[in-house]
């Protein structure tokens, strides 16, 4: 079990109609473009707490973590079976900060560009899992996986300074962490399209960070009036991941 009586179990019935869109993307490759009519509570978000504890946690998890449902697929599969009608609620294993929904806000703006790609994928396809295939290739075992980051780190001379950590407890496929490449298993990979995540982790993100750290500016970016870089870092590493 994922929940202990030591922590608290969080259980949201999160319905905002951001979230709604986004099933509403998802579930294009699955469902009818025009979905049934969704609940009238599209509006509701709200937080129950079934414990509290009164001692602080030890160890730090990182927000990803943090909005991980232990429950996701559950609650995927009810939504999925009556799409649209069905709220689903999600519990966590750690308290979810009760600000953490304010400050990380979906955007839809460029929602028409998205719903139109998708569209085209399903008439071309037939469905995501199609072109995955046809696009992707095979998906790869955790051998031929390692085999690959490995021979990855080894061209840029890192072989010796990432190492890598299968896990479960992972909300993305990849993740960067101090000293480690967290790859979520299953695996997940595909043949033609590995090449293009380590380009992205680690091809951008992680040699943009290693070089910041012999920079003047490093850990002193205000004193140089240096603004966040990771707009501007994660529209490079999506460029740099499909080049």
């Amino acid at each position: 079990s994922f929940c202990t009586p030591q922590r608290p179990k969080i259980y949201i019935d999160y319905t905002t109609e951001s979230f709604q869109r986004h099933l509403r993307l998802a579930s294009l490759s699955h469902c009818s473009p025009s979905p049934s009519k969704p609940s009238q509570h599209t509006s509701l978000m709200r937080i129950r707490h079934s414990s509290r504890t009164g001692g602080k946690e030890t160890s730090k998890t990182s927000v990803l973590s943090k909005i991980n449902p232990v429950n996701k697929e559950r609650e995927y599969t009810r939504f999925f079976a009556n799409p649209f009608r069905y709220n689903p609620i999600f519990k966590y294993v750690e308290e979810v900060p009760s600000d953490l929904f304010d400050k990380y806000k979906p955007s839809d703006k460029y929602l028409p560009e998205a719903i139109a790609i998708l569209k085209r994928i399903q008439s071309e396809f037939g469905s995501l899992e199609n072109f995955l295939v046809r696009n992707g290739g095979d998906v790869l075992g955790p051998k031929e996986t390692e085999e690959f980051f490995k021979e990855y780190l080894s061209s840029y001379g890192l072989q010796n300074t990432l190492r890598l950590n299968f896990t479960p407890d992972l909300v993305p496929t990849t993740s960067l962490s101090k000293g480690k490449i967290n790859i979520r298993v299953p695996v997940q990979y595909r043949r033609h399209t590995l090449q293009g995540t380590c380009d992205h982790e680690i091809g951008t993100h992680y040699l943009r960070s290693h070089n910041n750290k012999k920079q003047v500016w490093h850990q002193r970016r205000k004193a140089f009036q240096l603004t966040d870089h990771l707009e501007t870092e994660e529209g490079l590493a999506v460029l740099n991941a499909h080049q």
